[in-house]
């Protein structure tokens, strides 16, 4: 009787803090070009700590809704009312896709961001991806921390790519994917030693330059989750 009833999710604080800025920009109370409060005076608003407002704010800024600028701080952005009022339901659209058609997608995203991380990342980009790598291998047999570790690693690789929409579209279809989260961490201990050597490769591409090399070895990778999750590629409903 109660098949069709969705599980509830208890939302990240992450996404909370986000939630409550595209209110104040919504309400006017956060206008385009205004300079937002410091990190402090913005935690002691919110009553929270520096880690998870950061990433909020990330995450506003690979949506476009918050521009920062070095030196001068974070400030709303001038096309922000664009980013809160218009265009397609993304999240919408995602929140009703059968995992397997994310996944399809993803590959697409997720490639396209490697490629372009290998022409693009920095020293400091490489050596935040190399970071996230050593915890993996540090700390690979505990099932939980692998995973939240591994997910760090696709977004650093990501945002290496220097291009928000591909970033900002990743977050929200990983976000998605992400639900399904027992079912993914069931593919660690099968994955994680196949995975920890391609990811070594795939950093050692980055660092080369090799667009190619790291796209194909991020694809093999997906391909392993994607057949370790649904070894019969069937378009499993949610």
């Amino acid at each position: 009787m109660l098949d069709s009833v969705e599980q509830i999710r208890t939302q990240k604080l992450t996404e909370i803090i986000a939630d409550k800025i595209v209110d104040l920009v919504k309400t006017g109370v956060l206008k385009p070009g205004d300079k937002l409060p410091s990190e402090a005076e913005l935690c002691k608003k919110f009553g929270v700590s520096r880690s998870p407002l950061r990433e909020a704010l990330r995450s506003l800024e690979y949506i476009g809704l918050i521009d920062s600028h070095q030196g001068a701080g974070r400030f709303i952005a001038r096309t922000a009312l664009l980013s809160v009022e218009r265009g397609i339901d993304w999240n919408d659209v995602l929140r009703h896709s059968p995992v397997a058609e994310l996944m399809e997608a993803r590959k697409y995203v997720e490639v396209l961001a490697c490629r372009l991380a290998a022409q693009r990342a920095t020293e400091d980009d490489i050596s935040a991806i190399e970071e996230i790598l050593g915890r993996l291998e540090q700390h690979h047999s505990d099932q939980s921390f692998y995973f939240s570790e591994e997910l760090n690693l696709h977004f650093a690789i990501a945002a290496a790519a220097k291009n928000k929409p591909i970033l900002g579209f990743m977050r929200a279809l990983l976000d998605e994917i992400y639900k399904e989260s027992e079912r993914f961490k069931r593919t660690v201990p099968l994955l994680s030693e196949g995975a920890l050597s391609l990811f070594k490769k795939l950093v050692a591409a980055l660092k080369d330059g090799d667009s190619d090399g790291a796209a194909g070895l991020m694809l093999d990778h997906l391909e392993s989750v994607e057949g370790t999750l649904l070894p019969d590629g069937m378009p499993d409903g949610k």
